[in-house]
């Protein structure tokens, strides 16, 4: 995580009138417990420490580790939530 602190810094776009959809995973505040193990995944130091975590969508490369290691289901890629 030291080593990537400047590797990915991007955003989204969009022409023509169309929406964007914001880059990275979400983290529902409601189901978050703050247990850190999505912080711990995040390679890109996209995950923001808090009473509930968020993302930070420009840093996040949608990798799917903070998915994989949240232990309650609270973090997802779609802006469904």
């Amino acid at each position: 995580m030291e080593t990537r602190d400047h590797e990915l810094l991007r955003k989204r776009f969009a022409v023509g009138g169309e929406t964007v959809n914001e880059a990275g995973a979400r983290i529902d505040p409601d189901k978050c417990t703050a247990c850190g193990e999505c912080y711990e995944a995040s390679t890109f130091k996209a995950i923001e420490e808090g009473d509930a975590y968020s993302v930070r969508g420009e840093r996040c490369d949608e990798c799917g580790s903070c998915i994989l290691k949240c232990p309650v289901g609270a973090i997802e890629l779609s802006n469904t939530m």
